[in-house]
């Protein structure tokens, strides 16, 4: 398999099961992977390895108490935020927003909705405009 030459992504999910089902994904679509299942895990990757995108579970929270989207927004290299939750629940969607996720995603996480949002990162000027 053709691996992207564009870093890894980073896959944030407290449910393994849900983390393994992102990783194949991005792995079917030929990114390097990087999952962690707890904030601390989260923050320790991304201190050893810059990523500049990134799945993330909107229910995750660092040791401030804030979103783990908020912190990981933050951070300079960020360039695709996304979030992803239950369906059906839009007070979801809107704090993933607030927190600063580009894209909200509903889990499942389907392939189409992953190559959609990453299609996105690929043009900067898409993501100024669907904020």
């Amino acid at each position: 398999m053709l691996m992207r030459n564009e870093g890894p992504v980073l896959v944030a999910e407290p449910r393994m099961a849900d983390a393994m089902s992102s990783h194949r994904l991005l792995r079917q679509m030929g990114y390097l992977v990087r999952v962690a299942t707890s904030p601390q895990e989260t923050l320790r990757l991304m201190r050893r390895e810059v990523m500049v995108r990134a799945l993330v579970a909107v229910e995750l929270t660092a040791h401030t108490g804030e979103p783990l989207l908020s912190v990981l927004r933050d951070l300079p290299a960020m360039q695709l935020l996304m979030a992803t939750g239950p369906p059906g629940r839009a007070e979801m969607e809107i704090l993933a927003r607030r927190a600063g996720a580009d894209v909200y995603l509903p889990r499942p996480v389907g392939i189409g909705m992953l190559a959609a949002a990453l299609r996105v990162s690929a043009a900067p000027s898409a993501l100024a405009g669907a904020s």
